[in-house]
C-alpha cells in the first residue's frame, strides 16, 4: 500500500464541516485573492519534476522547461485558479481521518485567535464551493493529518486572544494510504466542471498544494515581516470586528502565510 503525502502551504484554512458534508471531515479551502488586487498570493501544485508523468495521455502538463530549485530539490508547478482539486486514487487509510496533536498544537484556530470570529460563510460549506469563491479546495475523507515541522520562532497574536506564543507549524500535511503506484489528480473547473489529470509516476509519494507568493515557493526569505496576509482569512468569516495579526520577534519565512483551522 503505496503512501502519499500531500503538503498544504500558505494561506490555507482547514474548514470543520460538522457533518454537512457526506464523507468530508475536513475542508482545506485555499481563498481567492481577486478582491485584493495587489496581492501576489497564487494557487498551485508542486510536485518534484522528476516526479511528473509528461508522457500520460491527456496530461494537464507544466512547462516541462520551467522549473526551479528550493533547498537542493528540483521542483515544477502549475499554477491553479478557481478549482476543485480531487484525489482520483482510491483511498486505503482506516479509521476515516485521525488528526495528530501537532496540528492542534501548531495550526492556529481562528476561533481562538479573534474573539469575534463566529465561524465560516456558508458558501464554503456547499456540496460543492461555487466558481468565484475560492482559488482552491480540497475535501478530506481520510488519513492522517498532522503539523509539519516547526518554525524556528515563536509567534504570538496581537490583540491576544486565547491562542498563546509558540511555534507554528511551516505547514499542514496529510499522510494517505492509496491503491496505486502512480498518484493522480483531478484538477476541475469551477466554472465548467471539466477536469485536468495531473499523473505522476509510480513512486510518487510527495505533492504540494500551496498559496504563496513567488518569493514563497523559490523558498527566498521576505525583507521583511508580512503579518497582514494572514488577515485574508477573516474574509471567510461571516462577520468578525477583531482581526489579530501574528507577530514574531524574528524575522522568518511564513509568520503571516501560514496554515490556519476555523475551530
Amino acid at each position: 500500500m503505496p503512501t502519499l503525502t500531500i503538503l498544504f502551504e500558505g494561506l490555507c484554512c482547514f474548514v470543520d464541516p460538522e457533518g454537512q458534508l457526506d464523507g468530508v471531515v475536513r475542508r482545506a479551502v485555499f481563498q481567492d485573492r481577486s478582491q485584493h488586487q495587489d496581492d501576489p498570493h497564487f494557487t498551485y501544485v508542486e510536485f518534484y519534476r522528476s516526479d511528473f508523468d509528461e508522457n500520460a495521455n491527456g496530461v494537464w502538463a507544466p512547462d516541462l522547461s520551467d522549473y526551479y530549485d528550493r533547498f537542493n530539490y528540483t521542483y515544477q508547478h502549475v499554477k491553479a485558479k478557481n478549482v476543485r482539486i480531487a484525489l482520483a486514487n482510491r483511498i486505503l487509510s482506516a479509521p476515516p481521518l485521525t488528526i495528530l496533536p501537532s496540528f492542534h498544537e501548531m495550526i492556529p484556530k481562528l476561533s481562538q485567535v479573534s474573539p469575534t470570529f463566529l465561524g465560516i460563510q456558508s458558501s464554503y460549506l456547499l456540496p460543492k464551493i461555487g466558481s468565484g469563491r475560492v482559488g482552491a479546495y480540497f475535501d478530506i475523507t481520510a488519513g492522517v493529518l498532522s503539523a509539519g515541522p516547526a518554525e524556528q520562532f515563536r509567534t504570538r497574536f496581537s490583540p491576544e486572544f486565547h491562542w498563546p506564543a509558540r511555534h507554528l507549524g511551516q505547514w499542514a500535511q496529510l499522510e494517505l494510504q492509496i491503491e496505486d503506484e502512480s498518484p493522480l489528480l483531478l484538477v476541475y473547473d469551477l466554472a465548467t466542471d471539466a477536469p485536468r489529470p495531473l499523473v505522476f509516476k509510480p513512486g510518487t509519494n510527495l505533492i504540494t498544494i500551496g498559496n504563496q507568493t513567488e518569493m514563497d515557493v523559490a523558498g527566498i526569505p521576505p525583507t521583511e515581516d508580512t503579518p497582514g496576509h494572514f488577515g485574508m482569512y477573516y474574509d471567510l468569516a461571516v462577520s468578525v470586528a477583531s482581526k489579530p495579526l501574528p507577530v514574531s520577534d524574528e524575522l522568518g519565512l511564513g509568520t503571516g502565510c501560514i496554515p490556519s483551522s476555523w475551530r
